[in-house]
């Protein structure tokens, strides 16, 4: 959405920053089955569009206390829907990763040890170091440690987790 106003405004975005908002919150969201407005007041926001229809009556006391929980149970539900979608989705795309002696394997850097360990800083800076004989240089795996005879100049304990691993599908000839 913001992508689109910059082009109607000329590259100047920040000056119309608070109608991107306005345009945001008053969408329809597809999570929660109704715009962001609606979920949090209760109702639709009162736009130059609507400002000539008939407004309805207004609720107090036990009667908004009523509506905002049914809207916040509806909320909910909808939210729930669209995260058990996603996990179905994300479930049934998974795949275990299984080591095999020769694989290719790589070890994430993390941003601040890469710069202390090979000096390098800034975009070009390593993400991952490769690790070339996976079926020698793995002693035992424990749990979600994986033990290695890295170099000692770029990790002092030689112990990594498991999630810093990235392999390559095929070997690099």
């Amino acid at each position: 959405m913001l992508r689109a106003c910059t082009l109607d405004f000329g590259g100047v975005w920040d000056d119309h920053l608070h109608l991107v908002e306005f345009s945001y919150n008053n969408s329809y969201h597809d999570s929660i089955k109704m715009a962001p407005f609606e979920a949090l007041y209760g109702r639709k926001c009162r736009s130059p569009i609507s400002w000539t229809d008939v407004g309805e009556r207004q609720l107090l006391g036990p009667e908004l206390v009523t509506q905002i929980v049914d809207i916040v149970k509806a909320v909910r539900s909808h939210l729930q829907a669209a995260q058990d979608r996603q996990k179905m989705w994300a479930d049934k795309h998974r795949r275990i990763l299984e080591f095999q002696p020769g694989d290719h394997v790589f070890l994430k850097i993390s941003p601040t040890k890469g710069t202390i360990r090979f000096g390098t800083r800034g975009k070009l800076s390593p993400r991952y170091w490769a690790v070339r004989h996976t079926g020698e240089s793995w002693k035992s795996i424990i749990s979600t440690r994986f033990t290695t005879n890295i170099r000692r100049s770029s990790q002092r304990v030689p112990c990594f987790p498991a999630t810093k691993i990235c392999t390559r599908s095929r070997p690099q000839t």
